[in-house]
């Protein structure tokens, strides 16, 4: 089933302040204990929540500042593509 703009964008409200902060826990929410997961910083990926939540520990401790906002909401197949950007507060 394809995800519409709307509700890839509604899912992004909800999804992207998770990401903004220093909170893995909160961030960790929004993935299944299955889940495999990967960016550029870990190209290998992490399987599962447990080493999800370590890497989110990790990655927020060095970024804990970082503010997220939407560029764009994508949709697929089974999901979306959420198209975001990080910039850091002001100190």
């Amino acid at each position: 089933m394809t995800m519409n703009k709307e509700k890839a964008r509604a899912f992004a409200s909800e999804w992207l302040p998770a990401w903004t902060g220093n909170d893995p826990e909160k961030r960790a929410d929004f993935y299944s204990d299955d889940c495999f997961y990967l960016d550029p910083a870990i190209p290998q990926g992490v399987s599962g929540k447990t080493a999800l939540l370590a890497y989110f520990k990790k990655l927020l401790a060095r970024n804990p500042d970082w503010i997220w906002t939407e560029i764009e909401a994508i949709p697929l197949e089974d999901g979306f593509l959420n198209k975001c950007s990080p910039k850091f507060r002001s100190a």
